[in-house]
């Protein structure tokens, strides 16, 4: 797999895990996406934007899916302003690594022992960071209380059920119950991962 269709694999795997649904993309988040990747736009700026993206749009209640599209803000002031500078190092996780230890949270010791034991550097630390953190959300989805979040969601978006179609409702519960896990672990969030590496 190249680099360009790895970078795209996450990319695609990091919406799936903030929305839900199916692991592809539409036509024109596809083309976003392939226009971005040759920009050199970076994997975890689009992480990032996608993430703050969902908590956003929760909060105002949109009845359109989570979407490429919702990053295209991120992505402009990228391009006009000063790039971020990522720490060089190994082990710019310390501080989080540590946050982790301090809270306490049992589910949290086999990301600690995955944090210790990645070796990127900048950009690429903060890619498998994340990558360790998707895959904690998507465990934490699985086995954990999903139906109580897709309630609240339910509850949240309860003013919409009667505007949009049934399957569209849906995947917008989802969306949002997929958040509420997330703002119960803020120290997973790809901000915080992000902001920890970054100088």
């Amino acid at each position: 797999m190249s680099t360009q269709q790895d970078a795209a694999a996450q990319i695609v795997a990091h919406l799936v895990s903030l929305r839900g649904g199916a692991p592809f993309l539409s036509s024109s988040d596809a083309r976003l996406l392939m226009g971005w990747l040759n920009q050199g736009v970076p994997v975890p700026l689009l992480l990032h934007a996608l993430e703050e993206a969902a908590e956003s749009r929760r909060k105002k209640h949109l009845r359109t899916p989570l979407s490429l599209r919702s990053a295209k803000k991120a992505v402009v002031k990228w391009k006009g302003g000063e790039k971020p500078k990522l720490q060089p190092i190994r082990g710019a996780l310390g501080p989080l690594i540590k946050a982790l230890r301090e809270s306490g949270r049992r589910e949290y010791s086999a990301v600690i022992v995955s944090f210790e034991s990645l070796d990127g550097e900048g950009e690429a630390l903060v890619g498998q960071a994340l990558e360790v953190s998707r895959d904690f959300f998507e465990r934490a989805w699985e086995h954990g209380e999903r139906q109580m979040w897709m309630a609240q969601a339910r509850t949240e978006l309860a003013s919409l059920e009667s505007q949009v179609a049934a399957p569209r409702f849906a995947q917008l519960v989802e969306e949002v119950a997929r958040d509420l896990l997330r703002q119960e672990h803020p120290l997973l969030s790809a901000t915080r991962i992000w902001d920890t590496v970054g100088a």
